[in-house]
């Protein structure tokens, strides 16, 4: 075993295999795959790029994925990419066997493709596959289980948390988080003391690029990009604005996300209360490309009332097309993203990339909107310090360098971590 752990350090490029949620198609179509794959489940477009970066600087991949879009296991190769596909479970199978199938079938995967080292998303089945198939492992930490759980107290959130903080963080070694406030959250509640990376979220970026946004001397246009669930708190937004439109007319709220069309719940529910003014666009589920044609064509501010983020990647969306933002002062790591806080927590407001209010209470949301929509001078300083934390803290490339730096550390077993 202490052999087959050991780093062949003859050379620079690893053996990274990755495990955990991936988007096929940014890795079929921007690689020469003879099919593009498709898939609804486990997606997450920065694990992609992540790969993609990786070997963009020579390093082999194999990733593994849960996915339905196969019925059988499949191995799928180009170049130094192997894709190696099992047929996902539903989800509530998954929880009644206690990931038992998911966990056997990817540590098997993992003995078989002899890695240098594994890097497993999440503390969930991914991580514990990771952990017990006996090689060197990095684990990354996307949110914090129990805060999570106080907000969402559903028999599957208990499952996921006390499976978390039993069966995976008693067995990580090396961890990163993805803010500062993972970290916190790792030390108070899952009383994780070794030490933690801290390794943000990242999007990719033109090299070059500068901030074309156009600010107008008095905003008219709200975007939101949430979901109708306790935790993103989008009821908050909308009897706020609700409160603003006889104020301001001419204002529109654009608000987008599962649940959020006039056919879905928040319909049903804005209708029974009666807060559905002319100036709300609830435009349901839309993809990327039309949530970034809001961002650069339409909005003057974007807002999330989300109680709490583990990192927020819609705020660095917008930060990254020099939209001003507002977000909750208490919202996990909120704060940290915008650049109002340092990563102690510590205020800093002459580098904030936006306003921080208490979401909870639809009243203070609506007097942060009145104060940055309406102060021009406001939302050109929140668009330069956004647009520059994007460019300089946020940035892909910089991301992989970090991970490619913890991987390489894990490897040699720890040395250097």
């Amino acid at each position: 075993r202490r052999s087959r752990m050991r780093r062949n350090t003859d050379t620079e490029n690893m053996h990274i295999l990755y495990t955990g949620p991936v988007s096929l198609d940014i890795l079929t179509s921007e690689l020469p795959f003879a099919e593009v794959l498709h898939d609804d489940a486990f997606r997450f477009d920065m694990g992609s790029r992540l790969v993609l970066g990786f070997l963009a600087r020579g390093h082999r991949v194999t990733v593994l994925k849960l996915t339905d879009c196969v019925r059988r296991d499949e191995t799928r190769t180009c170049g130094n990419l192997t894709l190696k596909l099992f047929p996902g479970r539903p989800v509530r199978e998954q929880y009644r066997h206690f990931y038992h199938h998911e966990v056997k079938t990817l540590a098997r995967a993992i003995r078989e493709t002899r890695p240098e080292v594994v890097f497993a998303q999440w503390t969930y089945e991914f991580a514990r596959a990771a952990l017990v198939s006996g090689y060197p492992a990095l684990v990354v930490a996307h949110d914090s289980p129990w805060r999570i759980l106080a907000l969402m107290r559903d028999k599957a959130r208990w499952l996921r948390t006390f499976y978390s903080q039993f069966l995976v963080f008693t067995k990580i070694k090396y961890l990163s988080a993805v803010s500062p406030y993972i970290v916190r959250e790792m030390r108070r509640f899952n009383l994780y003391f070794r030490k933690v990376r801290c390794i943000p979220n990242a999007i990719p970026l033109a090299p070059g690029r500068v901030n074309t946004k156009t600010i107008r001397p008095r905003g008219k246009t709200v975007f939101c990009v949430t979901d109708w669930s306790r935790r993103k708190n989008p009821q908050a937004l909308l009897r706020a604005f609700a409160r603003l439109h006889p104020r301001h007319p001419d204002w529109t709220l654009k608000i987008c996300g599962r649940g959020l069309s006039l056919d879905e719940e928040a319909g049903r529910v804005l209708r029974q209360e009666g807060v559905l003014p002319a100036g709300m666009e609830l435009a349901g589920f839309k993809d990327h490309a039309w949530m970034d044609a809001v961002l650069r064509d339409e909005a003057d501010v974007f807002i999330s009332p989300t109680l709490e983020e583990s990192f927020g990647l819609v705020f660095l969306e917008a930060m990254a097309q020099g939209v001003p933002c507002i977000g909750g002062a208490r919202s996990g790591a909120v704060p940290w993203v915008l650049g109002a806080e340092d990563a102690d927590g510590r205020p800093t407001p002459e580098r904030a990339g936006g306003f921080l209010c208490d979401v909870r209470d639809s009243e203070q949301i609506a007097a942060a909107l009145e104060t940055v929509l309406e102060d021009e001078g406001l939302r050109r300083a929140y668009s330069r310090n956004g647009f520059r934390r994007a460019q300089t803290e946020f940035d892909m490339s910089l991301c992989v360098d970090r991970y490619l730096d913890a991987l390489a550390c894990v490897s040699r077993g720890g040395k250097g971590w």
